[in-house]
């Protein structure tokens, strides 16, 4: 940071800490030298990250890439390339060998790959980092002045971050130790969440102590965050908050002591910056180990390094601020810079959806942009890169405001809290709507009533809280219907921003988005529909935790969703592989056609040959599903409906009422000429841990199984329901 303020001499030493070196357990998951890694078969991206196992003798790489025409040769002192120019669409084959310091050859290694016409283009220059030491990359002096001399919604935050910084350091924050190892190895939940807990807390008082001294000079701030820095400088590296044990806290205290370090570099002692950075170079090292090679690598959590899951996106936004922080003093540091960077682009965010989609649904949307948010900023500021311009980045804010609207009813795909939006909702949102000058995301970030108080999000609400140039008068309509073609959603809102006059729809069938676990249900062909707000066809069981009994056994299998099983068996789980598709998808004013493909045979185990799902929703009031099933041997189908209301099913005529508070939601069930039996069922068979809700209200729900009495070979029932209500009533309004 290169504001001037007078020089402090830290008031306390630093005990003596060796810097950690990264641990030998990485070393197993690495393969044979040069063995290729990205690009996969089809690259995501254009251009595209070219990835290899290290030759540990190697100082330097030549690369040779051929194919459509062109022609390529490259240089690189890392196991990682990322061309600065886009690539014409074709099949390709590249080349990597590895040198010694007197260019002697130690390997070679061939990769055949293609370039296809919908890869992501994002052409941008990420090889070389040459940065002056104490660059500064959480905000610059133009930013700072801003931020003090600013009004309005940038002045709230300030001051409320001034007053809860002044209040200063609690004291068992000051006395806290690194806690213990895991005993014998073996991860535990409790242990787990009081390692996280503590980093929290500790980045958040580092942040928070040291932007508040950037603002006023006060010696106070100043003093609180170098003792925070100190002790947490004290642990090893490689111990019980290290990546193996675990990953949330070894990003957030890297993150906080690179972030302290560049607010208050010019303020610290010679000994005090040298064993932060001793700290940070330690940490970093653990970081980038654990993610290059960037293959997947069992820590004592389970298996990692998933590109579709948001684990490690935070890791890179933190070995990112690692790098930067470091930029000129050490030379691993611009390998940090480069490899995260291009990670970011050639591997983590080509996975959204092209219309700005996230498979891991609205909730871990926020929680993984509140990372890439950060590193986008670190990357801007102290880089000159601006990832904002990333297509993704641009588009996703509408997801956000289509599927978890401010009021109202949401779309609940994946794990979800089932509430409204948040304050880490908030803040994303204020990123986007600031970075875009967007008025329909300013519109949202106001229509949201939780308010920011406190930990480390008033820091980013300080950082993030402009309306430079924002003009209401540019304001867009965002579509009511949307296709995430990617990630297989179809979801209709009629009004986000007015829950009296809002119906939802949506529908998923789609890839799993993921390699292993994630956040994802089995839930293909699955749909939900709700109006004014009411849930009225809905997903069933609650996010109470990752992988608790109730989450495992209930909220993530197809018994809480809107699908089939069969012979009492839902689809795979957290299966790789396990992908939906829709076939065919029509919009024709408001009338919406949709057919959805469950037939792939690792989503049932190879129970159902064929499973299609066309779907017709018309004028928001009328839906009707038709199912065309085929089993691989006769078997008893259930076709399922979830609610938060009662269900009433009538089996001799089929038919089906659902009563809301004012809306409701009837329809009949025709066989096909199969005889079925209902079964209507209440609550959970595992019940959530209703402790974890943290004020939410999660009241048990509404289950409706119609199964083959018999085992059939084929079914095709059709359903037909309609609306009724007061939306009803000005969708007639609307469309006299």
């Amino acid at each position: 940071m290169k504001t001037a303020l007078p020089a402090i001499t830290a008031i306390c030493g630093f005990a003596a800490v060796a810097i950690a070196s990264p641990d030998s357990r990485w070393e197993e998951f690495s393969l044979d030298p040069l063995h290729w890694i990205y690009p996969e078969n089809t690259a995501l991206a254009n251009p595209p990250f070219l990835h290899w196992h290290p030759h540990q003798g190697a100082v330097r790489y030549i690369l040779r890439l051929r194919g459509s025409g062109t022609e390529n040769e490259w240089e690189s002192p890392w196991n990682f390339y990322l061309p600065s120019e886009i690539l014409p669409p074709g099949d390709y084959r590249v080349e990597v060998r590895a040198l010694d310091g007197q260019g002697g050859k130690l390997g070679i290694s061939r990769h055949s790959f293609t370039v296809p016409d919908g890869a992501v283009a994002f052409p941008v220059s990420l090889n070389r980092f040459a940065l002056e030491p104490g660059t500064a990359f959480v905000i610059d002096s133009a930013q700072l002045e801003k931020l003090r001399s600013g009004a309005g919604g940038r002045a709230v935050y300030r001051d409320r971050l001034l007053e809860l910084a002044g209040r200063g350091i609690p004291d068992d924050l000051l006395r806290a130790k690194e806690p213990p190892l895991y005993p014998d190895g073996v991860w535990n939940h409790g242990l787990w969440e009081a390692k996280n807990s503590l980093a929290y807390r500790m980045e958040d008082g580092i942040t928070q102590q040291a932007l508040a001294f950037r603002l006023t000079g006060e010696k106070s701030h100043l003093n609180a965050a170098v003792a925070l820095m100190r002790q947490v400088a004290s642990w090893p590296a490689t111990g019980s908050t290290g990546v193996w044990e675990s990953d949330h806290a070894a990003q957030s205290l890297l993150r906080a002591l690179s972030v302290g370090h560049n607010l208050l570099e010019d303020q610290l002692s010679a000994a005090d910056g040298a064993k932060i950075r001793e700290a940070i170079l330690g940490r970093g090292r653990d970081m980038h180990a654990f993610l290059n090679p960037f293959v997947g690598k069992r820590t004592s959590a389970g298996m990692m390094n998933d590109p579709d899951n948001n684990h490690p996106w935070f890791c890179a936004s933190a070995l990112a601020q690692a790098g930067l922080a470091l930029a000129g003093r050490e030379p691993e540091a611009e390998s940090w810079i480069a490899f995260s960077s291009q990670l970011f682009a050639g591997v983590f965010l080509p996975r959204g959806d092209r219309h700005g989609g996230w498979h891991e649904g609205i909730d871990y949307w926020s929680y993984t942009l509140f990372f890439v948010c950060q590193f986008a900023d670190a990357m801007r500021t102290g880089a000159g890169v601006d990832f904002y311009r990333h297509p993704w980045l641009r588009n996703t804010g509408g997801f956000k405001v289509l599927t978890h609207p401010p009021a109202g009813a949401h779309v609940p795909f994946g794990n979800c809290r089932h509430a409204p939006p948040g304050t880490f909702d908030k803040l994303v949102m204020k990123r986007f709507a600031s970075v875009y000058r967007d008025p329909v995301l300013w519109r949202y970030v106001d229509a949201l009533s939780v308010d920011i108080t406190h930990g480390r999000e008033l820091v980013f609400a300080c950082l993030w809280a402009g309306r430079d140039g924002y003009d209401p008068a540019t304001a867009t309509t965002l579509p009511r219907y949307q296709h995430y073609e990617d990630m297989g959603w179809v979801v209709a809102n009629r009004d986000p921003f007015d829950a009296g006059n809002q119906v939802v729809f949506a529908f998923r069938s789609g890839p799993f988005g993921g390699r292993a676990f994630g956040h994802g249900h089995a839930d293909q062909n699955h749909f939900i529909w709700t109006a004014g707000g009411e849930k009225l066809i809905w997903d069933t069981g609650y996010y109470d935790g990752y992988l608790t009994p109730h989450n495992r056994e209930f909220a993530v299998t197809s018994a809480a969703h809107n699908t089939l099983l069969v012979d009492g068996s839902g689809q795979s789980v957290h299966t790789a592989g396990a992908d939906g598709r829709i076939l065919s998808h029509e919009l024709e004013g408001d009338i919406l056609r949709i057919r959805g493909d469950a037939s792939n045979p690792v989503i049932y185990g190879g129970r159902l040959e064929r499973f299609i799902r066309a779907i017709k929703f018309e004028d928001w009031r009328r839906l009707r599903i038709e199912d065309d099933i085929v089993a691989t041997a006769p078997a008893r189908i259930s076709w399922l409906l979830q609610s938060n209301y009662p269900i009433d099913f009538d089996p001799d005529s089929g038919g089906i009422v659902i009563e809301g508070d004012r809306h409701s939601v009837r329809g009949t069930f025709r066989t096909g000429g199969v005889a079925v039996i209902g079964e209507l069922r209440h609550g959970f068979p595992v019940p959530p841990d209703r402790t974890r809700s943290r004020g939410l209200e999660w009241p048990d729900q509404y289950h409706l199984e119609i199964r083959t009495v018999e085992p059939v070979s084929t079914w095709r029932p059709v359903v037909e329901f309609e609306l009724s209500g007061p939306v009803v009533d000005a969708i007639e309004a609307d469309n006299p």
